[in-house]
């Protein structure tokens, strides 16, 4: 039996939701799970036995990714996967949560040069301004390489292929909405419900409990948070905003 801690944030009152996916995901392997749990800053921890552990475990570790969490799983040149934590509390860096918690729990830091190097061409935007134009709030899904430890923590910048993802979303000029703690299904449902069709183009999985809303050319992704939001109770919405980020850049 393997106790591991999954790379999803879920509050307690979806973590029915979230252990039904991932049972889904790994329907047809020889495994069973125990104690679906939501552990330090928000984790889920859960305990995988059976023939196929390893099958499962790396799928879950591709699909969803697991945590570190200990402080000496990470090393220089480390790429780690986490949600944007205590967004608009600093001006000088940006926080990540990627799952370290033992021995105390720590965050991985990306500072506002190089923020503005990596995002915004070097210009001397505030990180407030920057966070406002790619939606970087508490929870969003990033990529990031670490560049130096430190015993309270570790700075490290964006990937290479989160960097690649920002730019493709700016080039294709459509408005996106990033749907925090809903399955595809749920989203997928939720647009149908509001009458949206004809705003949104598609729904592409970020994750499996996080979804993008690909809006039609002309579509506001603004203007479907109020309704959208009605039929997804549980999920945060964030608006991504192509437009924006090139008129300003």
């Amino acid at each position: 039996m393997r106790e591991v801690v999954i790379l999803q944030k879920i509050s307690k009152s979806s973590i029915g939701r979230f252990e039904k996916a991932v049972r889904r995901m790994c329907a047809g392997l020889r495994v069973e799970f125990a104690d679906f749990i939501t552990v330090t800053n928000g984790w889920v921890k859960t305990k995988i036995t059976g023939e196929d552990e390893k099958a499962a475990l790396s799928l879950i570790g591709k699909e969803i990714g697991l945590a570190p969490v200990s402080l000496s799983n990470i090393t220089r040149f480390s790429v780690c996967l986490g949600r944007v934590v205590f967004s608009g509390k600093s001006e000088k860096e940006l926080f990540v949560d990627v799952g370290v918690f033992l021995p105390d729990s720590v965050f991985a830091s990306i500072p506002l040069n190089r923020i503005q190097g990596q995002l915004v061409d070097g210009g001397e935007y505030s990180l407030n301004e920057i966070s406002e134009m790619y939606g970087l709030v508490d929870g969003i899904p990033l990529e990031v390489r670490v560049v130096k430890v430190k015993a309270t923590g570790f700075e490290t910048e964006l990937t290479q292929g989160q960097i690649r993802l920002f730019r493709r979303w700016i080039s294709h000029s459509l408005d996106r909405l990033i749907v925090l703690g809903s399955t595809s299904d749920e989203v997928i449902d939720a647009v149908r419900n509001a009458r949206f069709a004809n705003s949104v183009a598609t729904v592409v999985a970020l994750g499996i409990m996080d979804q993008l809303v690909v809006c039609r050319l002309g579509t506001d992704a603004a203007g479907l948070v109020r309704k959208l939001g009605r039929y997804l109770r549980n999920s945060s919405l964030v608006c991504f905003s192509p437009r924006g980020i090139q008129r300003l850049v």
